[in-house]
Order: C-alpha cells, then structure tokens, then sequence
C-alpha cells in the first residue's frame, strides 16, 4: 500500500471514528433533554427576516441544500458531529446531508428567545435514514441583508461541548474533502 492510500485510509477512519462517537453523544449519551423552550419565551411579532429564515431552514432540512449566495463570506454551521466554515464547507455539508434522507417529523418552527432581530431559533423534529429521530435546536444568526452568517444546531437542545469544538472542527474539514467523495 503507497502512502497516498494510507493517508487516505486513515482519514477516512478517524472521520468515521469522529462521526460515530459524536452521534453517540448527541443522540443517545446526552444529558435528558434539555427543558424545550416554552411558548411564553417567543416574541409575538418575529422579524420579516426571522420568519424567512425560517423558511429557508425548512427547505435546508429537508434535503435541498443551501443556496451559497444566501452565506456570508464567514459562515459557520456546528453540531455535535462537525465544524464548518466558510460558503464551500457549510453548501457541502448541507448538499452530504441529502444522504440521510431528512424528512420533518413536525414543520420546524420558528421560536424567537432574545429581542436580537438578526437572530433566530428554529425548533425541529427531523427523522434521517428513516429510523433516527432528532429534536434539536438550531440557533441561527443572519447579517441586515439576510444573509446567513451561522448555524448551530443544538440535539436534543443541548448546548455544545465547547471543549470538543477542535474535534468538531477536525472532523468538519475532513467531511468537506471526504463527503463529495463519498455522496454522490
């Protein structure tokens, strides 16, 4: 075996590896599940741009993928799985994520927590491979224009390890070069 193939098994089985252990921990090992937001938190009139991100949301999580002329120069979207920056790693995330046929379990909905007009959270009930269930929230923050400068989707509503973000980051480079390998 060359050196090429090696370099590539290896990153290959520590995306995996990454991938596996941070599905773990986000769907089956988290705390109970954090309290779910209540109605009386959200604001009665959401922004034009609160409701459309929204809508955007809906239709990123369902398999369409993310219009990269909706991102800023420095987006960021994390999970508990990865790290992504920038226009050509969030687009790519979002374009892999069709592989685990996303479907709503509920339409996610819009559910405003601060008076900050350029930030939104979306609560979702998604299903992926048919089989997994996911609640989470997704916290996302958008420039005057609209555009989308991040995404951070919280399972089960739980914060993120920020320890682990350099794990995180790792395995979101590694999904950007491996995914348009993988999923076609």
């Amino acid at each position: 075996m060359t050196v090429v193939p090696k370099i590539a098994a290896v990153a290959f089985g520590s995306h995996a590896a990454l991938s596996f252990a941070s599905i773990g921990a986000g769907t089956f090992f988290t705390r109970s599940r954090a309290k779910w937001p209540s109605s009386s938190q959200a604001l009665s009139t959401p922004t034009a741009h609160q409701s459309n991100i929204c809508k955007i949301v809906a239709g990123i999580y369902s398999g369409l993928g993310i219009n990269p002329t909706l991102c800023t120069n420095d987006i960021t979207f994390e999970d508990p799985v990865a790290l992504c920056c920038g226009p050509a790693e969030v687009v790519e995330a979002f374009r892999a994520l069709r592989a685990a046929h996303p479907e709503h379990v509920v339409q996610p909905r819009l559910h405003v927590h601060t008076d900050d007009p350029y930030s939104a959270v979306i609560l979702m009930h998604q299903r992926y491979f048919g089989w997994l269930v996911v609640h989470s929230t997704l916290h996302v923050r958008f420039e005057p224009t609209g555009h989308i400068s991040g995404l951070e989707e919280r399972w089960n509503a739980v914060p993120l390890l920020h320890t682990l973000r350099p794990i995180r980051r790792l395995n979101g480079m590694l999904s950007s070069v491996l995914t348009p390998l993988l999923v076609r």
